[in-house]
């Protein structure tokens, strides 16, 4: 890979990082308000119904976008063709949009447990719509992360005025619920025009239906398979154990899914980079991009499921407050998943599909769903959110297994036992550091804080001393980058 790539990786990584880390400042400030504001009771009622809108989330998808990003990326140089494109595959997925919709509705209508909350129902499906104009696709494939991070300050800073301004106590769910998609989804509605710097998109009524369908069926029905171990958890809670678990263990369920984000960031950022490469048998490149990724994603990841896991009762009352310790045990189980979560996403988004392998990935992903469905079913009624987690994290290790399994034919990694030997050098400072913080301090927030910092301060120092090229070559390039604007 030459430096100019290898260098725009870097700075499309720290871009989206930057954007991920949004996504954790922004909870860590509006999440614990809202906790406590609305209660456990009334995070449970919101949850359930965000994992039924889900499904129809799904369904309105179609699973064009991985689609779109994926094809997308190889001819992302000619305008003309990505026009053509881009216009098909939004106006097909405006259309699945409207008989998503459809489904809500006649769904809302037949069961009483989501009519008594149509109206909740209703604000949170406004999602679907507004990732469908949204078409963030078009800036993956241009790898415009910058217009992304940006749109989403101004979203959330807006966001979280509205939440301490209008939810105030437990009757003001509904507000909430409003809220939460202005800050995930409400700047969508400029993607639409800004996305004009790129390709021209409009709504058109010829459309090469069988050939879209038959591509994005493939990732339709992985992302089905993924929604239903994602999802299910949470909606067999509310089922069989009631809004009260689902409050516990969604807790827990956010503080995973933003961490997670985070360290899959730069597998991300790469997808339509790698497809590219494929696309234009250009191996070694695919080869070397994927080697970077992989370093990048496994020296932070270590340290950061270890410290979770020492600190998973820390961080549940750090979010949720007393109110919710119960969900420390699910937190510590869903901790040690999160090595799974990102084995699983880079070996099935980073290696199998680039090289087109969307039905491996749909076979190991199906087989994961059904597992994880069949253990809820079973366990769920005895150990409630402690079953749920421990699921999830079965879930996420079979599919990252076999998506190892099968995908290392695939990708030739250099330089990763190195990284390995190392980052886990680090991680053991990190272990012993948590746990010995975790016996001198009481456990304060400040104190928490605190130890984090020196854990990562201590963890950044070994990686540079043992110089572990991840951590060794990014200071360098920031060293050389100062220099030469300090000249200037």
């Amino acid at each position: 890979m030459n430096g100019g790539q290898n260098k725009s990786i870097k700075i499309n990584t720290i871009i989206f990082a930057c954007k991920r880390v949004l996504n954790v400042i922004f909870p860590m400030i509006t999440m614990p308000y809202a906790l406590r504001t609305l209660g456990v009771e009334n995070i449970g009622r919101y949850n359930f119904v965000l994992s039924i809108i889900g499904y129809f989330s799904l369904i309105g998808a179609l699973g064009l976008t991985d689609y779109a990003r994926r094809d997308g990326a190889m001819i992302r140089s000619d305008r003309k063709k990505m026009s053509e494109f881009g216009s098909e595959v939004f106006s097909f997925q405006i259309f699945i949009v409207g008989i998503a919709y459809l489904l809500l509705f006649i769904c809302t209508l037949s069961a009483p447990y989501l009519r008594k909350d149509a109206l909740l129902v209703f604000l949170c499906s406004l999602s679907i719509f507004l990732t469908a104009i949204g078409v963030e696709w078009v800036f993956n494939i241009y790898e415009d992360y910058l217009y992304i991070t940006l749109r989403q300050v101004v979203t959330q800073i807006l966001s979280m005025a509205m939440l301490f301004l209008l939810v105030r106590d437990r009757d003001d769910l509904l507000h909430y619920a409003f809220i939460s998609i202005i800050a995930s989804a409400g700047s969508n509605i400029f993607n639409f025009i800004y996305a004009r710097k790129y390709c021209d998109l409009r709504l058109v009524f010829h459309i090469d239906w069988g050939r879209h369908l038959k591509k994005s069926i493939i990732f339709f029905a992985n992302s089905l398979m993924i929604t239903i171990y994602v999802n299910t958890d949470q909606t067999l809670l509310g089922f069989l154990c009631g809004d009260y678990s689902v409050g516990l263990y969604s807790t827990g369920v956010k503080i995973y899914s933003v961490v997670g984000g985070i360290l899959v960031a730069a597998v991300v950022i790469g997808i339509s980079r790698l497809s590219e490469f494929v696309g234009n048998g250009n191996l070694e490149s695919f080869y070397q991009t994927a080697s970077e990724i992989y370093r990048m994603v496994l020296t932070i990841t270590f340290p950061t499921v270890i410290g979770l896991c020492v600190f998973s009762k820390e961080a549940v009352y750090l979010v949720g407050g007393s109110e919710y310790l119960e969900a420390a045990t699910s937190m510590f189980i869903l901790s040690i998943g999160l090595y799974c979560f990102v084995m699983a996403v880079y070996w099935g988004q980073c290696v199998l599909v680039p090289n087109g392998k969307e039905k491996a990935l749909l076979y190991i992903t199906a087989v994961s769903a059904g597992i994880n469905f069949v253990l809820n079913l079973i366990f769920i009624p005895f150990f409630k959110q402690e079953a749920a987690a421990f699921t999830t994290m079965l879930s996420e290790g079979f599919t990252g297994l076999m998506a190892y399994i099968y995908g290392r034919r695939m990708v030739t990694l250099y330089g990763v036992s190195s990284v390995v030997r190392k980052s886990l050098i680090g991680s053991g400072f990190v272990l012993a550091a948590a746990i010995v913080m975790k016996r001198v301090t009481a456990g304060t927030i400040p104190e928490l804080f605190l130890s984090i910092f020196l854990c990562a301060s201590g963890y950044f120092v070994i990686e540079y001393w043992l110089k572990n090229e991840v951590i060794y070559n990014s200071v360098k390039s920031a060293v050389i980058w100062l220099n030469k604007n300090i000249k200037r």
